[in-house]
């Protein structure tokens, strides 16, 4: 909870030092506006320039979220195998992963277009419908098998 206000508040705060330092039309134009807002600190002739600084934040960034989600999917695909241990699954889904996302996103403009032809159903699909049907499920299996009923989806969405 206190992660995602952090990094809403952040989000808001570079578009805003983006609208406010590069102005709006310029930020529209640019993928990476942070980026170039990075280039356009300079404080006292000594902070200049400090898009490396960014580029470096990024790149761990990125690798930090890329091995969280490479773990859960190795994870929890040996669970789905009742493997005993993960490891012996890591190359072969490390290569489809990667392999999967150079089929999905070949180039910046084919991104795009996807993301906004694709991505919305695709993501309420995987998001609220999938999540639905598993809730589903499992109440009618412990409804099954005698248990007491499962509360309320309602409840179920406040607690998670």
């Amino acid at each position: 909870m206190l992660s995602n206000l952090i990094g809403g508040f952040m989000l808001v705060l570079i578009i805003m030092l983006s609208i406010l330092v590069l102005n709006p039309k310029i930020t529209v134009l640019y993928n990476y506006s942070s980026f170039i807002l990075g280039r356009q600190i300079n404080i006292g002739d000594f902070f200049q320039r400090m898009e490396a600084v960014v580029a470096i934040i990024w790149f761990l960034t990125i690798f930090v979220k890329l091995t969280m989600y490479c773990f859960s999917a190795i994870t929890g695909l040996a669970q789905l195998l009742k493997l005993r241990s993960y490891r012996s699954i890591i190359v072969p889904t490390s290569v489809l992963i990667a392999t999967g996302a150079l089929i999905v996103y070949p180039n910046n403009a084919y991104m795009q277009k996807w993301d906004t032809d694709t991505w919305i159903p695709y993501s309420l699909l995987l998001g609220i419908l999938y999540p639905l049907l598993l809730y589903v499920i499992g109440s009618i299996r412990k409804n099954r098998e005698g248990r007491k009923s499962s509360p309320s989806l309602f409840l179920f969405f406040l607690s998670s």
